[in-house]
């Protein structure tokens, strides 16, 4: 017999099992056709929080018994459930439980194993990243924000105007960039390395 909405809310509310979790969730959104915004709304958490539980599902039983034999937390079956590779699913799983990886340690891994990415990597910080905006947004009389992950650096120059004006802005800052005259800053002396 199915359950009525209210019902589903009530036992998600009341169950400390996230594999529950993930099937009221689950059952609300795809039977009951609701949306997760409001799924969310109603049981008092964010929208971003009930989609990472109903990848869970989809997680190899083996993982679900270690869950239930509390060698993994909820939050590590979030963080295995990003993986789409079951070989990589299972070595990490091995990991959690050789090594009793915590979850920072678990996050860690998936980052690299997904990215490459290291923990300890060599950044610019933030008050440089500002100073170096700061120092764009003077030198081609435009607004600059500098942001940089461990996965990603982004430069946004942002000028208003018409299409006139933006063009002709445009064109002279790619004209400065790569005019003979100019030199580029030695940036290296500025990388620390962030932990």
């Amino acid at each position: 017999m199915p359950i009525t909405t209210s019902s589903a809310i009530e036992q998600f509310k009341s169950t400390s099992n996230i594999f529950k979790k993930a099937e009221l969730v689950d059952y609300l959104y795809r039977e009951k056709q609701l949306k997760l915004k409001d799924i969310a709304n109603q049981v008092g958490l964010k929208p971003s929080y009930l989609s990472q539980l109903l990848p869970i599902l989809d997680l190899p039983a083996y993982v679900m018994d270690g869950y239930y034999a509390k060698q993994l937390s909820g939050t590590h079956l979030m963080l295995l459930a990003r993986l789409n590779d079951e070989n990589i699913i299972h070595d990490l799983y091995s990991q959690i439980l050789e090594n009793k990886l915590s979850t920072y340690e678990t996050e860690e891994y998936i980052r690299n194993a997904r990215y490459n990415v290291h923990s300890h990597s060599t950044r610019i910080s933030p008050n440089e990243l500002k100073r170096f905006a700061e120092l764009l947004s003077k030198r081609f009389d435009v607004d600059v924000k500098l942001k940089q992950t461990r996965i990603e650096g982004k430069i946004q120059i942002m000028m208003k105007g018409n299409s006139v004006v933006t063009t002709k802005k445009i064109r002279e800052i790619i004209d400065k960039l790569l005019s003979k005259g100019y030199e580029e800053p030695d940036l290296e002396e500025h990388l620390i390395v962030l932990d």
